[in-house]
């Protein structure tokens, strides 16, 4: 009895059926945006990547509890995250809207891929000219010290 007992507490300690041994995932997957497509059309196929790889990581290996997923889309050699997703097991199994648990990066993704273009802003900065030492240095006339 002791020896079983004895084996037991070994196996525990190097990890044998450990519930700490569990496992997160953290994946990046980039995209290509295909063609003329709209940016709401190349997010689309983002989410559709996103859920597949959450899927995919939870079926195939049983001891990961909790997947990261983070898409990068590329469009015209320009490239900048789309969309993220971070979901345990339990909550990925419960949750019917996979939508709710994805994090969008939205206009500034549109903007950084070049879908939309940047808006500017109406205020503009006057800046001043600079102090143009060697110009100064260079006058006709020397300050004269001593007289008042």
């Amino acid at each position: 009895m002791f020896e079983l007992r004895y084996c037991i507490a070994m196996l525990l300690v190097l990890g044998w059926g450990n519930p700490a041994a569990a496992e997160t995932r953290q994946l990046t997957h980039t995209l290509n945006a295909q063609g003329n497509s709209s940016y709401e059309e190349f997010v689309q196929q983002a989410e559709q990547a996103a859920r597949s790889l959450v899927q995919r990581s939870f079926a195939e290996d049983p001891t990961v509890t909790a997947v990261s997923v983070q898409v990068i889309g590329e469009h015209n050699g320009l490239a900048a995250p789309l969309l993220s997703v971070t979901a345990s097991r339990l909550d990925w199994q419960n949750t019917a809207d996979r939508a709710v648990q994805m994090q969008y990066f939205g206009r500034s993704s549109a903007v950084l891929l070049g879908f939309t273009p940047a808006q500017r802003t109406g205020v503009s900065a006057v800046i001043p000219p600079a102090f143009d030492q060697v110009a100064a240095s260079l006058s006709d006339t020397e300050p004269n010290f001593y007289s008042q």
